[in-house]
């Protein structure tokens, strides 16, 4: 009984297609590396742009919020919150 290979011609038919399994493997680690970069990128925004408003509210939650000088950095760490949204589309957009 004669066993032929199911594939075109045997070891060299192998080998493409484990050249191929290999160019898959390392272009699905490429784009997984990529979304891995986009989500710390966004986790170290947040961070960044969130953790002074959230320093300055507390103080001025401890001093019943009439300070006239940490509602006014209040407000301006507020934007840099705000800002945290527009950075996230844009990370996410970079994908793409």
């Amino acid at each position: 009984m004669d066993e032929t290979p199911l594939t075109g011609e045997g070891p060299r038919a192998l080998s493409n297609v484990s050249a191929n399994h290999s160019t898959n493997v390392k272009s699905y680690i490429q784009s997984r590396t990529s979304v891995t970069v986009t989500l710390l990128l966004v986790s170290c925004s947040f961070l960044l742009l969130n953790s002074p408003y959230c320093v300055v509210w507390i103080a001025n939650y401890i001093h019943g919020f009439k300070n006239a000088t940490l509602r006014s950095i209040k407000e301006i760490t507020e934007l840099f919150m705000l800002t945290t949204f527009f950075i996230n589309i844009l990370l996410f957009k970079s994908i793409q």
